[in-house]
């Protein structure tokens, strides 16, 4: 659209807003729990990375992530952290507000 396409002259100010951001959440057996700011295309296996890996008593299959899923409600879907990093499951990209609980067997 040549509406959009203006000229950038010298000492020209351009200002891009800065993407919208969040917070994930990271609890259970990781290396560094607590809350991370969320990033553009986040995934539950780079939260993890970013959180310090997984603690050494963590079942990586054992991998809870609870959503909003409205404004009263929660959903809990159980995820194999193990099957992501190998590749043979899709990663899951995170949203806002989203909890990750990585348990173990005690």
């Amino acid at each position: 659209d040549a509406r959009y396409n203006v000229v950038v002259r010298p000492n020209d100010i351009i200002r891009v807003p800065a993407p919208e951001q969040g917070t994930i959440f990271l609890a259970g057996q990781v290396a560094r729990p607590g809350s991370f700011g969320l990033w553009p295309n986040a995934t539950l296996s780079r939260a993890l990375f970013a959180g310090g890996g997984l603690a050494p008593l963590a079942v990586p299959e054992r991998t809870d992530l609870i959503r909003m899923v409205g404004s009263n409600q929660q959903a809990m879907i159980r995820v194999n952290v193990r099957a992501i990093i190998e590749g043979s499951q899709p990663d899951v990209y995170l949203q806002d507000n989203d909890v990750i609980n990585v348990g173990t067997n005690s």
